[in-house]
């Protein structure tokens, strides 16, 4: 495999990584969003088996689950605390 090759490679497995990141932080606002407790999600990534990655990629794995699980905690902030502006005017009765 020659540099070219290789860059080919890197660049399609981080257009792969994106679009699960995106897909995944898209499913947990949905979750989240539709009443289900934080906690519970808390207590289902917990119960998946911790992957076996390979040292090179350790720090990148790292990387990524903290911003999960801050992306969880802003979930589970916007629906325990929500912001009132976000939700629109108030209606009168």
């Amino acid at each position: 495999m020659d540099q070219r090759q290789t860059a080919d490679a890197i660049a399609k497995l981080t257009g792969v990584v994106t679009a699960l990141e995106v897909q995944t932080q898209a499913l947990l606002l949905a979750v989240v969003g539709s009443g289900v407790h934080p906690d519970l999600v808390l207590k289902a990534i917990r119960a998946v088996p911790q992957p076996v990655v390979p040292a090179p990629g350790r720090e990148a794995f790292e990387r990524a689950m903290e911003g999960f699980w801050r992306r969880l905690d802003e979930a589970a902030f916007e629906v325990l605390a929500p912001d009132k502006k976000r939700q629109g005017p108030a209606r009168e009765a």
